[in-house]
């Protein structure tokens, strides 16, 4: 009877385990999703709403510098896969730009941690990540486009080079 009892009780912690982190990962997809909301809108008395105390202190710092606070405008916002390890959350994002010839996706986590039993984002992480990802874009634009530059200008070259040796061998077979 005991052994009945015991995989009962193991059976119930591992349902309520369960339900607290399906709750939690819901919490964090909210919370991901209204800040990147609030971001793109460029609210910044809503973002204060699901960051961290010491990422309200940076926005804060931020309100006081004469450069004004840009918008993310991105067209598309996908949370992909929410990992929870304690007090600390990650939640994956496919970031849209743009459209047509001209779109571009970031793919970066944002950091998320528990104040007060909530979960907030924390700025400073995220913000790393989400630029991080926007230069390996560019840097990735910037080397296609490099390379494709590279390979005009060996092809010219080829063609100047062949140009060259023809006329050469015009003057050599004329004399």
């Amino acid at each position: 009877m005991k052994q009945v009892h015991m995989i009962f009780v193991v059976i119930l912690m591992t349902f309520m385990t369960g339900c607290f982190e399906s709750t939690d990962e819901s919490a964090v997809i909210s919370v991901t999703g209204s800040f990147w909301g609030a971001t793109k809108a460029n609210n910044v008395e809503s973002l204060k709403k699901f960051v961290t105390k010491d990422s309200i202190k940076t926005l804060e710092e931020q309100a006081k510098e004469d450069a004004p606070r840009q918008a993310v405008e991105f067209s598309t916002m996908e949370i992909t896969e929410v990992q929870i390890h304690g007090e600390r959350a990650t939640a994956g994002i496919i970031m849209g730009f743009g459209d047509g010839d001209d779109s571009f996706e970031l793919v970066f986590e944002t950091s998320l941690m528990k104040e007060n039993n909530e979960w907030k984002v924390d700025l400073e992480e995220s913000g790393q990540a989400f630029g991080i990802a926007y230069m390996k874009v560019f840097a990735d634009q910037f080397t296609n486009a490099f390379q494709g530059l590279a390979e005009d200008l060996g092809e010219t070259m080829q063609e100047g080079i062949e140009e060259l040796v023809d006329v050469f061998e015009e003057e050599n077979t004329a004399e």
